[in-house]
């Protein structure tokens, strides 16, 4: 599960660094969501900070509100500094 976690997590990266496959990220995302691999908050980063570059507001959210709802601890600066980003 482990190494499952950091492929996903490597791949959601790479799609996260450019708007263009941005479906991608989103696919990957989900992806981790099926497979229960959303437990740190680095893959919730790297997809708030991709809806900051598309100007997507609102999925920012949405992912803030399911980053708690799965339990994830963050770092509140971390988090508000790649919120403030958007």
């Amino acid at each position: 599960m482990k190494d499952d976690s950091v492929f996903y997590t490597t791949l959601l990266s790479f799609y996260t660094k450019s708007k263009k496959p941005w479906h991608d990220a989103e696919a990957t995302y989900q992806k981790m969501r099926e497979k229960d691999l959303l437990f740190k908050p680095y893959p919730y980063y790297k997809l708030i900070s991709l809806y900051g570059l598309l100007g997507e507001t609102n999925m920012v959210d949405e992912v803030l509100r399911q980053m708690e709802e799965n339990g994830v601890v963050h770092d509140k600066t971390l988090t508000e500094n790649n919120v403030l980003k958007v």
